[in-house]
C-alpha cells in the first residue's frame, strides 16, 4: 500500500471513529441514576446535604465500604467508589460520566496498542490504525451498552475497572525501556493500579493477576530486576484478592443470592466450566461479530508489515494458549461464585478482552510465519483473504447486529431519548420538591429507552430500590403509581 493510500485509509478510519461517538456522547443526557446508584451514595448524599464538607463525605465513604465489607461484598475499593458515585450531585449532569469513561476507555487503549506496536515494529501510522478500528469494533458490538457505559454502578465497577488493567499493561510492557528514575514512577503508578485492582471485581483482578504473573515469568530469565517488579504488582493484587474473598459478607451475600448446588470437588468443577464456558464466549465473540473477519482481510498487511519486525516472535501455538487462559482465569470467579458465567456487565469484560486477544494472537502467528518462513505472499493471496473476510463478514452480520448501539441510534434519531429525559427529569424534580417524610406516588413513563437507562422507580415501595430513592430525597417511600391514581 502506498503512503498517499495509507493516509487516506487513516484519515477514513479516524472519521468512522468519531462518527461512531457521536451518538454515544448523544445518548449519555438519557443516562440518569437507578437502583445501586442511589443504594451506595444513600449516606454520603445525606452527608453532602448536611455538611457540605468533601472530608465529611470522604470519611462517609470508608466507612460505608467497611460496613459494605463485613455485611455484604468484599470488593472495598470499587464500593468507595460506588459511594462517591454521581447520584451525588444535580441529576442534570449525571450522563458526564459517561463521557469520562469513553475518554479514560479509548485513552487507555490506544497506549495499550501503541505499545505492542513497539513490541513487534508497527510504526504509529500502522499502530493509530489498528486502534482505530479496535475501539470502533469495541464500542459498536459491545454486548451491553446500558450496563457498559451508562449506567454508573456497573460501567465504573467493570468497564473503567478493565481500562485501568489496560494502563497496568502498558506500564508494565514499558517499564524496561525507560530510565531508572522514570521506570520506578511508572513502577509506583503501577503497584497503586494493583492494589486497586486487587480490591475491585474479582474479573479484572482475576485478569490483572494472571497477565502480571506471566510476564513476570517471561521476563525472570533475561530482566530478573524487571521481573520481580511486575511479579511485586502481582502479589499486591493476591493479596487484594485474598482480603476480598474472605470478606465476612460474603456469606452472607451468597447465602442470599447465590444458592446453587455445588458439585464436589467444586473447584474443579468450576475449572472445567470455565474452560467450557470461554471456549463459548470466544467462539461466539469471534464469528459473530467481524472480529474475524478483520483479522483474515488484515492478514496480508500484516505478514508483510511483520517480516522485518525485531520481536522474536517465538512459540507461536503456546502464545495462543496462555491468550485462552487469561480469558478463563476471567470466567472462572463468577462460576465459582454464582454457578454461571455471570450479568451482560461480566459478558462485556470477556468481550473487551476478546477483542484484544484475538488480534494479538493473529498477528503473533503472523510474525512468526514471517519471521521464520519470510516468503513473499503468493498471487491471490489478498483477493482470496477479501472473499473469506467477506464470507466471515456476512456471518457475523446474520447472526447477530449490534442491537444495542442499533437500538440507541433509532432512539436518539426518533428523539425518544430527548422526550426520556424531559419526563424523567421532572418526575425527579417533583420528588426533590415533595415535603420530608412523605409518601410519594410517580407517574409511569412513556417510554424507556433500553440501551440508555433503567427505569428507577418500582411499583411496590418496599422494593429495594424505592427505598433507596426514598432515603436520598429523605421521602418515607416511593413508589411507580398509574395514571388513574
Amino acid at each position: 500500500m502506498s503512503a498517499a493510500k495509507g493516509r487516506w485509509l487513516l484519515w477514513l478510519l479516524g472519521a468512522g471513529l468519531a462518527l461512531c461517538m457521536i451518538p454515544l456522547l448523544a445518548g449519555a443526557w438519557g443516562a440518569f441514576p437507578a437502583a445501586d446508584d442511589f443504594v451506595f451514595t444513600t449516606r454520603t448524599h445525606r452527608s453532602w446535604v448536611q455538611m457540605r464538607s468533601l472530608p465529611h463525605v470522604l470519611v462517609t465513604a470508608w466507612r460505608y465500604a467497611e460496613h459494605v465489607y463485613q455485611h455484604w461484598q468484599g470488593t472495598f475499593t470499587g464500593v468507595l467508589m460506588l459511594a462517591l458515585g454521581p447520584a451525588l450531585v444535580p441529576v442534570t449532569v449525571y450522563g458526564v460520566h459517561a463521557w469520562v469513561l469513553l475518554a479514560a476507555f479509548l485513552g487507555a487503549l490506544w497506549a495499550l496498542v501503541r505499545t505492542v506496536g513497539i513490541r513487534i515494529g508497527l510504526d504509529k501510522a500502522k499502530s493509530t490504525g489498528v486502534f482505530y478500528v479496535l475501539a470502533m469494533l469495541s464500542l459498536l458490538w459491545i454486548p451491553d451498552l446500558l450496563e457498559g457505559l451508562y449506567w454508573f454502578s456497573s460501567s465504573w465497577l467493570y468497564t473503567m475497572a478493565h481500562a485501568a488493567w489496560m494502563l497496568a499493561m502498558t506500564l508494565a510492557l514499558r517499564l524496561p525501556e525507560v530510565s531508572v528514575r522514570k521506570g520506578w514512577w511508572m513502577c509506583g503508578l503501577l503497584w497503586a493500579i494493583c492494589a486497586v485492582l486487587g480490591l475491585h471485581n474479582y474479573v479484572t483482578a482475576m485478569l490483572a493477576l494472571y497477565s502480571l504473573t506471566l510476564l513476570g515469568a517471561v521476563r525472570w530469565p533475561t530482566q530478573r530486576r524487571n521481573a520481580l517488579l511486575l511479579l511485586t504488582g502481582a502479589a499486591l493484587i493476591g493479596v487484594g484478592l485474598a482480603i476480598s474473598a474472605s470478606a465476612p459478607g460474603n456469606v452472607v451475600r451468597m447465602g442470599i443470592e447465590a444458592p446453587f448446588v455445588r458439585h464436589e470437588p467444586w473447584l474443579l468443577h468450576a475449572a472445567l466450566q470455565s474452560v467450557q464456558g470461554a471456549a463459548r464466549f470466544m467462539w461466539r465473540f469471534m464469528m459473530r461479530t467481524p472480529l474475524m473477519a478483520l483479522c483474515v482481510l488484515a492478514a496480508p498487511w500484516l505478514y508483510k508489515a511483520l517480516q522485518g519486525s525485531p520481536f522474536g516472535f517465538r512459540r507461536p501455538l503456546p502464545v495462543v494458549a496462555l491468550a485462552f487462559l487469561g480469558l478463563c482465569a476471567m470466567v472462572i470467579p463468577h462460576i465459582y461464585a454464582a454457578g454461571n458465567t455471570g450479568p451482560a456487565r461480566i459478558v462485556n469484560l470477556y468481550f473487551f478482552y476478546c477483542v484484544l486477544a484475538v488480534p494479538f494472537c493473529a498477528a503473533y502467528c503472523l510474525g512468526a510465519l514471517a519471521r521464520h518462513r519470510p516468503l513473499p505472499l503468493p498471487r491471490g493471496a489478498k483477493p482470496a483473504c477479501m472473499g473469506l473476510a467477506a464470507v466471515l463478514l456476512a456471518v457475523a452480520l446474520l447472526s447477530a447486529l449490534p442491537y444495542s448501539y442499533i437500538s440507541l441510534t433509532r432512539d436518539l434519531a426518533g428523539g425518544r431519548v430527548s422526550e426520556y429525559r424531559r419526563e424523567i427529569l421532572q418526575r425527579f424534580d417533583t420528588l426533590a420538591a415533595a415535603e420530608p417524610d412523605s409518601d410519594m406516588v410517580v407517574e409511569p413513563i412513556g417510554y424507556t429507552p433500553p440501551a440508555v437507562g433503567y427505569l428507577p422507580f418500582m411499583g411496590d415501595p418496599a422494593h429495594w430500590g424505592n427505598e433507596a430513592v426514598a432515603a436520598h430525597y429523605g421521602l418515607r417511600t416511593v413508589r411507580l403509581g398509574t395514571k388513574l391514581e
